[in-house]
């Protein structure tokens, strides 16, 4: 029913899934470029379409009693943000540990509005938990979405991060002009720009 309904959804605004890649059981899933709410809305349009469940962040607070329940049903892990430190241990751990399968969405940009960098979590979340990142397929011009490459983590973030960019060719986001550059603060490229 839920395919059928993506399908739909799909079919009436122009869209195309792209062939089905195997997604881990357990990954972190990196959409870029993030320039509009819509982009969730897609990626989740496209893990009906193939039968998948995926994984969010959340603030701990939108999982109080009474609607907790309905938050982790729809795919929301729950977080403590006031200590920013222990984000990524808190959800590594959390991915770790599940018994079932965890695919957490991830915009590294962490905003929908151009920024000189993205932001590092979703790097050291799937390093520190093992798992591998899927680089989610999205172009808004040619209308076309997926669940796009595997990239497995070396430690070595410039390497690794010369593997997720060469993953997002072909992404274009629905206002492009607001697409961030795809790099960290950790790589050395950065940190010389940084200095210069």
């Amino acid at each position: 029913m839920m395919k059928a309904f993506a399908g739909l959804v799909f079919r009436l605004s122009g869209w195309t899934p792209q062939p089905f890649l195997p997604i881990p059981d357990k990954c972190v899933i990196i959409g870029y470029p993030h320039t509009t709410n819509w982009d969730l809305v897609m990626l989740e349009l496209a893990a009906m379409y193939y039968g998948q469940h995926l994984n969010w962040l959340g603030k701990r607070q939108i999982f109080a009693p009474g609607i907790g329940w309905f938050m982790r049903l729809i795919g929301g892990i729950p977080v403590d943000r006031s200590a920013p430190q222990g984000l990524v241990k808190q959800v590594a751990g959390e991915i770790r540990n599940a018994r079932g399968k965890v695919r957490l969405v991830i915009p590294p940009e962490g905003t929908r509005s151009r920024v000189a960098q993205w932001k590092s979590g979703f790097y050291y979340i799937a390093l520190e938990a093992g798992v591998p990142i899927m680089v989610a397929r999205v172009n808004y011009r040619t209308k076309v979405i997926g669940f796009g490459e595997r990239v497995d983590l070396t430690g070595d973030v410039d390497r690794d991060m010369d593997a997720i960019r060469a993953a997002l060719v072909g992404n274009e986001g629905l206002w492009p002009e607001l697409a961030s550059p795809p790099r960290i603060k950790e790589e050395a490229s950065a940190k010389v720009e940084q200095s210069t």
